[in-house]
């Protein structure tokens, strides 16, 4: 049910929540969003994205006040690609676990869907022309403008969210993370992989299309030590003291901007001093 009180959200009022957040032209922007959060969107995801276009400018519509182009990155995960053993949110029996992966389609850059728990923006936002996206079956990464190609080909099977990942080049890169109405952060995964805690490796397999035909491709990434709730305390410690965040609203949904790299390294402190105990 819509409230009386509530008013509906065009693109140019996100166009210029966006710019008090510090958003400009020519930024490099990993962007994290419930669209629900934002209130009622005219125009739902698309106008939510041709904002973000606008305002950081990307070929297609280079709109931004001096025409650098800029690039915008969605996480594009597909979780349902992995092996459904590990499957948690939620589990299948384990009698399914060899009927799910020898039946599964193989992954698909192009028509792969996102899973739903990352939301209807990002999935949106791999539909658009120009937008590439990284090889990887289950954590791979959407990105359009300047830096996509390069970004979306740093990814590799091994460790997604680790060294020579997307997240690696938002981390060398002068990246910003924006976040609209949600806490979650895939750079708080690769925090940890710059850190000296020790590690289990888990093995995956996960289907993909060669040559035309189905095949199953093994890689590998951390058995993380960190939790959700881990995550949302450093959010939320890291926003308080960092001189550099620029909080705001995005329509209804609180929103932030912050260096990708300051974040990293004191996300890859806290993580080490809590884990490097054990």
């Amino acid at each position: 049910m819509i409230k009386d009180n509530s008013n509906p959200v065009p693109q140019s009022k996100i166009e210029s929540d966006l710019r008090k957040l510090g958003l400009k032209s020519g930024d490099l922007v990993l962007c994290h969003s419930s669209l629900s959060s934002i209130g009622w969107v005219i125009g739902g995801p698309i106008a939510v994205i041709d904002a973000i276009i606008n305002v950081i400018g990307v070929k297609r519509n280079l709109g931004a006040e001096d025409g650098e182009e800029g690039t915008i990155i969605m996480p594009a995960h597909s979780g349902d690609y992995s092996n459904p053993a590990y499957w948690t949110n939620p589990s299948v029996p384990n009698s399914w676990v060899n009927m799910i992966n020898n039946n599964m389609p193989p992954y698909r850059r192009d028509i792969t869907p996102i899973k739903k728990t990352i939301g209807v923006i990002p999935e949106c936002f791999r539909k658009y022309p120009g937008v590439e996206r990284s090889s990887h079956p289950v954590r791979s990464f959407c990105a359009l403008g300047r830096d996509a190609v390069s970004i979306v080909t740093k990814d590799s099977y091994d460790h997604p969210h680790g060294k020579n990942s997307a997240l690696d080049y938002i981390y060398q890169n002068k990246g910003k993370i924006l976040n609209i109405g949600v806490k979650n952060n895939t750079c708080f995964a690769f925090s940890e992989h710059l850190t000296s805690i020790q590690h289990d490796i888990i093995v995956e397999q996960s289907p993909i299309q060669q040559d035309g035909s189905r095949t199953l491709v093994e890689w590998k990434q951390l058995d993380y030590n960190y939790t959700s709730d881990d995550r949302d305390k450093v959010h939320k410690s890291f926003i308080s003291e960092s001189e550099n965040c620029k909080l705001g609203m995005v329509g209804t949904a609180e929103s932030v901007v912050f260096d990708a790299y300051e974040y990293i390294e004191y996300s890859k402190e806290w993580l080490s001093a809590k884990y490097n105990k054990k």
